[in-house]
């Protein structure tokens, strides 16, 4: 997304021409790289290898210890053994590759594809005033001319205050190439929990209105969260508000009029407003759904962006080393329903 933004500003990079963009392993280096986290890195990930290539086979002989007893029959020994060597790869593969998402590894692919991913980043964030020429040296009036103009040109093509924005708000509650810091984790989960003058809802619209809509990975994490924070919100808290508004309005004895008429749940001014805040909510969840549903998605999508986010000419030798990386040989491709 900040990719998309800086090359609303800027435009697209040039085209590589050479094959040798993609490096294998620690030769590849972006502008902002720092050699202490890869270090470190690196060494968690040969620690945990090193100590799961030691664990999971004497757990894979400590489990088949109880299945083979010594006592059975030699026919029934060799067919628990056979079982056994046909499910404990596959169990060994998925146990690693869960403790090794738990402890933080990264395999070598996902060393390459981080570092790739970082490599055309800008350093900076778009400013919100771009650039411009100096003062002509030679100050004619056909130079002076072709300066103002140049002015102006900048002024309507490059000069984006809402797209800059835009990007500054995303990257703060939504950045790719860090985690959210605490505190704006925590205001976002604030103003996404007021019911008060449907703030909850006006910050899921305006999360909509700024995500790009073209990416699967937002939309999923828009949907998900819209889910999420309306449970939290409608199914807890306003939960508990209504039952207390309603217990409320039923055990207060105010003689012939009961109060329930005016403060029962429902009855107050602004719950038609907030009834159609909370369709507008639902249509942009089932839009965002749709076009989850309608989009292409798959590796090849992904290879695709990345192909072009770096700059890389389609056929080229780097293109296929990253398409190798991204679009491993006999995946199943996608399969919409």
């Amino acid at each position: 997304m900040a990719y998309r933004v800086y090359n609303y500003f800027f435009g697209s990079p040039p085209q590589e021409k050479i094959d040798d963009v993609l490096l294998p392993g620690d030769d590849m280096r972006s502008d902002t790289w720092n050699p202490l986290p890869h270090l470190r890195r690196r060494a968690l990930n040969t620690f945990v290898e090193g100590r799961l290539d030691s664990f999971l086979p004497f757990l894979g002989d400590y489990l088949l210890s109880y299945m083979a007893d010594r006592e059975q029959h030699d026919a029934v020994t060799f067919h628990v053994v056979e079982a056994w060597d046909d499910v404990w790869p596959d169990v060994e593969a998925d146990l690693r590759w869960k403790l090794r998402l738990k402890f933080g590894v990264e395999t070598e692919n996902d060393s390459i594809m981080h570092t790739m991913r970082l490599r055309r980043w800008p350093k900076h964030s778009p400013p919100f005033w771009p650039r411009v020429s100096k003062w002509p040296r030679r100050k004619t009036w056909r130079n002076k001319a072709r300066y103002l103009m140049g002015r102006v040109r900048t002024l309507f093509t490059k000069l984006r205050p809402l797209t800059a924005a835009r990007a500054a708000l995303l990257h703060a509650c939504f950045p790719a190439d860090q985690q959210v810091r605490p505190s704006v984790y925590y205001a976002m989960v604030i103003v996404n929990s007021v019911v008060v003058c449907q703030l909850c809802n006006w910050a899921m619209l305006l999360r909509f209105a700024l995500i790009d809509r073209s990416d699967e990975y937002q939309l999923a994490s828009f949907i998900i969260a819209n889910k999420a924070y309306h449970f939290l919100v409608y199914g807890l808290i306003q939960l508990a508000q209504n039952a207390a508004i309603y217990f409320n309005c039923v055990l207060t004895d105010v003689g012939a009029r009961h109060p329930c008429a005016n403060t029962a749940p429902g009855r107050e001014l602004g719950y038609w407003r907030d009834f159609t805040m909370e369709l507008v909510r639902l249509c942009c969840v089932w839009y965002a759904f749709f076009l989850l549903r309608s989009s292409k998605g798959g590796n090849e999508q992904a290879f695709e962006l990345e192909r072009k986010r770096l700059g890389i000419m389609a056929g080229s030798a780097s293109a296929e080393r990253l398409k190798r990386l991204i679009v491993p040989e006999g995946a199943p491709k996608r399969q919409r329903g």
